[in-house]
This record gives structure tokens, sequence and C-alpha cells, in this order.
């Protein structure tokens, strides 16, 4: 049976803290475990990454609970895709905050979740000045005294 894989960054709300970081790794752990999800949630750079790979069911549920979820904001979706085999064996998580208890290999694929993340906001980036630079100047009226 195949799994689906779908990948984000988001901003956190600007007063969260440790102890929110904590009861969301309390409430995903469980969560992700019952419906066979696995990834990694990373809070680094003052950003959140999160891979997600399972039943696309499962997957459904939880990103409509994401895009709810008003601890974070602006979320972009920078991979979808279909796969044979699960990166994760399990679902992890690291923080800034709190470190994390990921294996070798998660740590690995940590760091490529991250390299993608950041070649994905720089790529957004890159965009949103392409239209700064195309679009027409606002002509503001100058007075001359």
């Amino acid at each position: 049976m195949g799994i689906y894989r779908i990948a984000y960054y988001s901003t956190p709300h600007p007063t969260l803290t440790s102890d929110d970081i904590e009861a969301i790794l309390k409430v995903a752990r469980s969560r992700n475990a019952d419906l066979k999800l696995s990834g990694v949630l990373l809070h680094v750079f003052g950003q959140f990454i999160q891979l997600l790979e399972g039943p696309v069911a499962s997957i459904e549920t939880v990103m409509n609970s994401i895009v709810r979820d008003t601890r974070h904001s602006d979320i972009h979706i920078f991979l979808k895709q279909s796969g044979s085999t699960r990166s994760f064996e399990r679902w992890a998580m690291w923080s800034d905050y709190l470190g994390g208890d990921l294996t070798e290999a998660e740590a690995r694929e940590r760091d490529i979740l991250q390299q993608s993340a950041l070649k994905a906001l720089a790529e957004l980036d890159r965009q949103a000045a392409i239209r700064d630079v195309a679009a027409p100047a606002e002509a503001v009226p100058l007075k001359y005294h």
C-alpha cells in the first residue's frame, strides 16, 4: 500500500511559548500515532516546518486541523507526493526550545526537510521581488514650495 506525503512551513504566533510547544508535541504525538502518520515537526529559525506521511484520509484530517490552528499562520505547502515507503518510522518533533529525540536517520531527514523548506521560502521571496519590480510604480504627487 502506498503512502502520501505533504510538507509545509508556517509562521508561529509571536506569543508562542515553550509550554505551547510541549502541548503541541503531546497532542500531535498521540493523534498522529492513532492516524498512522509518521513524519517530523520542526520548530526552527522562527518557523514551523512539518512533513507528514501516511494514508491520504489521515493527512486530510490533520491538515484540516492544522489550517484552523491559531498558534501559527501563513501556511505554505511546498511538497505533495505519493510514495511507496516512509521517510520516518514514527512522528517526531524537534524544537529550538526543547530539542528532541531524533535518531541519526531522522536527523538526516530533518536536515533535508529544512533545506527544502528554506529553498521554497527563498523561491517565494524571489517571486515576490519579481512581482514588486514588474508592478507599475504608484504615482506620488509631488509638492514644491
